[in-house]
């Protein structure tokens, strides 16, 4: 990550006053920011009771780190896909600068077409995907063409023409990961998953294969129906996708405790308590690590559990997340702590949430880097759009202030 060597608000504030003699001397992509940052028209108006369009917007001001401004903006764009703003993702997608903006539309064009969206209109963001390939690095491209095969398949593509897609593929992980994740996604149809066929494709890796946590989950949904229907061949028939997708977590070679998590919640969502025991019982003293992700697991372990009705034998463990939070780098504390907030809002402990995510606010404000001070504004208002929270006053001051490139003191 490149870092400025002065504060970028400063320096801005120099160069009003003489910017063609100041720039000079300054690195080029510092000039670049300051160039662009005195052309930027004033941000429009922002709403704490709108916390996503409050991300979107901050998301687009992040410089001087192209691919930390591109994930960021990947990121709010799937927030947005979720709340359902489908005109605002697929606007804030064509704004990424990388590869992440074919990603970005493959992402929306299947959760247009899974909300029952028209099919021609839905598969107009992948048309535009695949027309960006050319644009992308070659390992880029494998990426993005293993997406368009997944979607494809929801889609209803010909065989040849998902055959094309990945025949360019030449990493081996993305390769054979699309495969079986195809196999996976035609499961509900075929009413079976090939497991002897997908066995074979992955005992020839020995790399990590992230695109299985996507292939499991389809199964556990798979499983999910079977077990609804209530009777006892498709209970069976639900236990077996279930011991296929744990499977296929464990061939993915990377976390996958959170699929574990998420898995057991739809079960007590579906009223299936004992199934989600079961599940969760695999996560037995894998719940630890100090990694700023590890609060967004704990947040889904405290909603199951309240979903559960025992949210209070949680507060333990949660007391014992929020230092480990507080403990975090600077930069990471946004993230950390307004997840723990969220999970006490979960526990219902209002009060001990909402002072989380006014210390988030405060953590990201006070950072020296304007970049940093950004992406953890975004990270808070991302979490407060998640719960369909408005932002507290205290927390919506400060974040107008980094908005318009302040400092906290």
């Amino acid at each position: 990550m490149s870092r400025p060597l002065l504060p970028l608000a400063l320096l801005i504030l120099t160069v009003v006053s003489s910017h063609a003699q100041d720039l000079a001397g300054l690195p080029p992509e510092l000039q670049e920011a300051i160039e662009r940052g005195l052309k930027m028209p004033a941000p429009p108006p922002l709403s704490a009771n709108d916390p996503l369009s409050i991300a979107r917007e901050l998301s687009l001001h992040i410089t001087g780190d192209e691919d930390k401004a591109c994930a960021m903006q990947l990121r709010v764009c799937q927030g947005l896909v979720s709340a359902g703003r489908h005109d605002e993702a697929a606007a804030l997608a064509a704004q990424i600068s990388d590869y992440r903006s074919a990603l970005a539309r493959i992402h929306l064009a299947r959760a247009m077409l899974a909300a029952g969206g028209v099919r021609e209109t839905a598969e107009a963001p992948l048309a535009l995907a695949e027309k960006q390939l050319p644009e992308t690095k070659p390992w880029q491209q494998e990426l993005i063409r293993a997406a368009l095969h997944q979607a494809g398949l929801e889609f209803g593509w010909e065989p040849q023409r998902l055959t094309a897609m990945l025949e360019p593929v030449r990493d081996q992980e993305i390769l054979i990961g699309a495969k079986v994740a195809a196999l996976a996604g035609q499961a509900r149809l075929k009413g079976a998953f090939d497991h002897k066929a997908a066995e074979e494709w992955l005992g020839t890796l020995k790399g990590p294969v992230p695109v299985l946590l996507d292939a499991a989950r389809e199964l556990f949904a798979v499983a999910l129906d079977c077990r609804s229907k209530k009777n006892a061949a498709s209970i069976k028939q639900a236990e077996e996708f279930t011991d296929q997708a744990l499977g296929l977590l464990r061939r993915s070679k990377v976390a996958h405790i959170e699929e574990l998590i998420v898995a057991a919640t739809t079960l007590v969502e579906a009223g299936f308590e004992q199934e989600a025991k079961k599940l969760f019982l695999l996560t037995e003293g894998r719940l630890g690590g100090e990694t700023e992700h590890t609060f967004l697991l704990h947040y889904k372990m405290t909603r199951l559990w309240r979903l559960r009705g025992k949210q209070e034998s949680l507060r333990p463990m949660l007391e014992k997340s929020e230092q480990q939070a507080r403990a975090q780098r600077q930069m990471d504390r946004p993230f950390a702590l307004s997840w723990i907030a969220a999970a006490w809002w979960q526990a219902g402990d209002g009060l001990r949430a909402e002072r989380c995510v006014v210390d988030a606010g405060h953590e990201a404000g006070t950072n020296v880097n304007p970049r940093m001070r950004l992406v953890g504004a975004i990270d808070i208002c991302l979490v407060h759009a998640h719960e369909k929270r408005s932002l507290s006053q205290p927390v919506f001051e400060v974040i107008q202030n980094i908005a318009q490139g302040k400092q906290v003191e």
